[in-house]
């Protein structure tokens, strides 16, 4: 295991990563602020896991819309589309399995312009 003090800032808030396995599991939180929303992405090298920590937020996987508070825990396998919504303020702890790289992200909808070149990059 190894010991990450690494923080990403990002349009819609931050995140934070903090230890992983290489090429089997990483831990991050994820901070987004009220009324902001990650892309709608999915990865085909790493299924997650979200626990919301903290706020209120509405969680989409595949088709389905989902609203969520603290205590709730979601499994996106990979390929799964998916996105995160703050209603409020809200922390996400994300355990990744498989290979964590920030690259393999392929976006569908973007609110910050980020879907050009496509891997997680604007």
């Amino acid at each position: 295991m190894k010991i990450l003090k690494k923080s990403t800032k990002k349009p819609w808030g931050m995140f934070y990563d903090f230890a992983e396995s290489k090429g089997k599991w990483h831990l991050k939180a994820i901070v987004i602020k009220k009324g902001h929303r990650l892309s709608l992405q999915r990865h085909v090298r790493r299924s997650e896991l979200w626990i919301i920590a903290e706020g209120k937020v509405r969680i989409q996987k595949g088709e389905e819309v989902i609203k969520a508070k603290p205590k709730e825990s979601f499994f996106i396998p990979k390929n799964e589309t998916h996105r995160v919504y703050a209603l409020s303020d809200a922390i996400l702890i994300e355990v990744s399995f498989g290979s964590h790289n920030e690259k393999d992200i392929t976006r569908v909808a973007d609110d910050y312009g980020r879907l050009a070149g496509n891997n997680g990059k604007k």
